[in-house]
């Protein structure tokens, strides 16, 4: 029964970021144009690299939402999570850090907010819940 539970707890996690990833790629897709003066607002990339991420992110999430399904890309796909939340909760501190009040750009216009501790500490909070579902699936082989 333990070995159920443990199965089931990776797969909700896995199904939680997977919708997660897919949503907020899904939506920077929609309004490319705003998600690239999101990216813009961080002062962290410009000019054609900013065009880059802001192009190649999305598609990104969404296939790594995918990935994250698939029993044998599991693990790979929630490592590449694991860095993408890392990635995005330095972009959030550093612009705090300089006083940027900008927009968090993490959902589109599904949420427009101001990158705040709240912002930051919720994307603590899904590098995090990566990590567990990471570590869940290679400790008890869940993943196969």
């Amino acid at each position: 029964m333990a070995g159920f539970k443990k199965q089931a707890l990776a797969w909700c996690l896995r199904a939680f970021l997977a919708l997660l990833l897919f949503l907020s790629g899904v939506e920077h897709l929609r309004d490319q144009f705003r998600f690239l003066n999101s990216v813009l607002n961080y002062r962290i990339v410009y000019g054609l690299a900013a065009v880059a991420f802001a192009v190649l992110l999305p598609s990104i999430q969404i296939v790594l939402s995918v990935l994250i399904l698939h029993n044998r890309s599991a693990k790979f796909a929630l490592a590449l999570s694991i860095a993408m939340f890392a990635l995005f909760f330095v972009a959030q501190l550093s612009a705090l850090a300089r006083g940027l009040d900008i927009s968090c750009g993490c959902f589109g216009s599904l949420r427009e907010e101001s990158i705040s501790m709240f912002t930051l500490g919720r994307t603590l909070c899904f590098a995090i819940v990566a990590f567990f579902a990471f570590k869940v699936a290679e400790s008890h082989d869940v993943c196969r």
